[in-house]
């Protein structure tokens, strides 16, 4: 009968730790879609130096380093969301409460800004083209004729000077 090696042993044993959890999935996830919309908030507003962004990264690291020295001096499994909602979610609402954006950041009411500049040129370029249409009925050197879809187009006649 042939034995096959066991090659399977703890990881962590190599660090020196022999008892310790690993982060779930929801450790990660949770603070995570807070520092995302930090950054989108960023993003948004403007921030200088994207202030929410950077401050919320440091205090999710701060709140991993409280975890991990509450795993080890305790020597028991410990809810790591314990640590790092108080450390990712206090700094923010501090923070926007400092800079007075806090009903901004809380209840993510971002105005949409309305992009005149599609708007203007639709605009301009219907005016233009009016103007082109009542500038043609006037001078009978422009022809006014339709294109492909109904456009008019506002053209002089071949020989006409301008």
């Amino acid at each position: 009968m042939n034995q096959v090696p066991h090659l399977a042993f703890n990881p962590l044993s190599v660090c020196g730790i022999s008892n310790a959890s690993l982060l779930g999935f929801g450790d990660i996830l949770c603070p995570g879609i807070l520092v995302a919309y930090c950054h989108y908030f960023d993003l948004r507003y403007g921030t200088r130096f994207r202030i929410y962004y950077v401050v919320e990264v440091i205090c999710y690291g701060l709140g991993m380093i409280a975890t991990f020295v509450s795993l080890f001096l305790m020597k028991e499994a410990q809810p790591a969301l314990l640590y790092l909602v108080p450390f990712t979610v206090l700094p923010a609402i501090i923070l926007s409460l400092i800079r007075g954006e806090f009903k901004e950041l809380w209840h993510g009411e971002v105005e949409a800004e309305e992009d005149h500049s599609c708007n203007s040129s639709q605009n301009g370029d219907e005016s233009s083209a009016s103007e082109n249409e009542a500038g043609a009925e006037d001078d009978p050197s422009f022809e006014v004729r339709t294109v492909d879809g109904g456009a008019k187009a506002a053209d002089r006649l071949p020989g006409d000077a301008p």
